[in-house]
């Protein structure tokens, strides 16, 4: 299984990961605030083209209850970080294997729950994944109040349309949502359905 390389070879398949990250503090946890998120998008169509000369292209689009959840987007080639997979923060890693990529999960530093790393689904050329995941973060100095956040990745190998991200079903989901206000019945992650 080969990692994938930062720079694009010719012919090789382009990655394209769009994030949508709901975030909100505790004042964000009641009924109403979460009808809100609820009625936030999951997807949406990429800004433009993905740069045909970068081998990973991300589109983060960060949606903050301290922002009113008014939308922050970015959208380009992955940074170059040495000794760093592109998606490694938003924890996902790719390797290549026979013309499939295989899309895994790695942990995410100071979230709750940790999830073990591990492979989430493979996708064939053309084909799109989504990866749904909640986490729970605290400052590293353990003195601030909890954060919550919400995560829908969804993952395009070979898939170049803009379009394609808001009205193409993926191959392959991945439902890995819990409870994160610690009621003790999270439940459990759902396998991909392919």
């Amino acid at each position: 299984m080969a990692t994938v390389s930062k720079v694009r070879e010719r012919g090789a398949p382009l990655i394209v990961v769009q994030r949508i990250a709901v975030w909100w503090s505790a004042a964000g946890r009641g009924a109403a605030e979460a009808a809100r998120r609820s009625a936030l998008p999951r997807v949406l169509p990429l800004p433009g083209a993905p740069d045909p000369d970068a081998r990973t292209t991300l589109h983060d689009v960060v949606l903050r209850d301290s922002a009113d959840y008014r939308p922050h987007a970015e959208f380009g080639p992955a940074p170059d970080r040495p000794g760093r997979p592109a998606a490694a923060h938003w924890g996902l890693r790719f390797a290549e294997r026979g013309g499939v990529l295989a899309v895994c999960r790695t942990s995410v530093a100071d979230a709750f729950p940790q999830r073990r790393p591990g492979e989430l689904f493979a996708l064939e050329r053309g084909t799109l994944g989504r990866y749904r995941a909640n986490f729970r973060f605290v400052s590293l100095s353990h003195r601030s109040e909890w954060w919550y956040a919400q995560w829908t990745l969804t993952v395009g190998y070979g898939v170049e349309r803009p379009g394609a991200f808001a009205d193409t079903a993926p191959a392959a989901e991945v439902d890995a949502l819990v409870s994160l206000y610690g009621n003790g019945g999270g439940r459990p992650a759902r396998p991909a359905r392919r």
